[in-house]
């Protein structure tokens, strides 16, 4: 799997399915721990002391942009802070990420000529053990994408009282081949990562800046297209969100969000 997102990854030597990297040195993990605990009370006791105009702000709101799960609610992190009594805000935000990813096994990869053909359901199966199923389909879930999506996300918040706010939210999807293949790919080469191996998602096995969505359960389509689509509107997000604490020299700021997606079959 292949996306914009950084992460860092290596291959088990016996299975091949990747792993994040896990720091195997007790000593420097717990002095680490530790260093991030005393740091975060040193700047959180600093701003609750001082009171200052950025107390409070952060963090940074990012969603789960990955394609498979854009159609589900998802919370993201955000300010505890509500909006007092009356008052009101209007945002708008943008989120652009490719993603790639080509989950069969070592012994075989979907390329161009699958793609170029029209992938069907037998281009899924694989005879290696850690992915084959009975009559060698793939057990579980198996992915082609190749997406280039843009998520554009109108957001409203209204303060029902000091402690308590209304939110809507009105995202606009796109899902395409996008432009940014060849950056990534050259990223890659940067770094000594080849777009031919798992690591480099088998990049090189497919065109630049098509897109495909193919989703596959036991060897049956779940979903398969090639169609790309353009500012879709998705469903609406209501929430609720009620500021517990505002934060101070004891307590920490802390706030509780309910929210509902309003169905829709008509929307993504």
């Amino acid at each position: 799997m292949d996306s914009i997102y950084p992460g860092f990854y290596v291959l088990e030597k016996k299975s091949g399915i990747p792993y994040e990297i896990i720091d195997r040195s007790m000593k420097f993990k717990d002095f680490f721990i530790l260093f991030l605990f005393l740091a975060g009370m040193g700047s959180w006791a600093e701003s609750a002391l001082a009171k200052s105009r950025n107390s409070g702000l952060g963090p940074l709101e990012l969603r789960n942009q990955y394609p498979v799960t854009q159609q589900f609610l998802s919370l993201h992190p955000e300010n505890t802070a509500t909006q007092k009594k009356g008052k009101s805000r209007f945002s708008y935000h943008i989120a652009v990420a490719n993603t790639f990813v080509n989950t069969q096994g070592s012994s075989q990869q979907i390329t161009r000529t699958e793609v170029e053909r029209g992938l069907i359901e037998n281009d899924f199966y694989v005879d290696v053990n850690w992915t084959s199923g009975t009559e060698d389909k793939v057990r579980g879930f198996s992915l082609y994408l190749d997406v280039e999506t843009t998520r554009h996300t109108f957001e409203y918040r209204f303060g029902l009282s000091d402690s308590l706010e209304f939110g809507l939210d009105i995202p606009f999807l796109s899902f395409g081949g996008g432009m940014m293949d060849s950056l990534i790919e050259s990223f890659h080469d940067t770094i000594g990562v080849s777009n031919a191996e798992y690591r480099g998602a088998f990049r090189s096995f497919s065109e630049k800046n098509q897109y495909a969505f193919y989703v596959v359960r036991d060897g049956t389509f779940l979903f398969n297209s090639e169609k790309s689509f353009n500012l879709v509107a998705a469903e609406p997000v209501l929430g609720l969100k009620w500021n517990i604490s505002e934060g101070g020299t004891v307590l920490p700021a802390l706030s509780l969000k309910l929210a509902y997606k309003l169905p829709n079959s008509d929307r993504m």
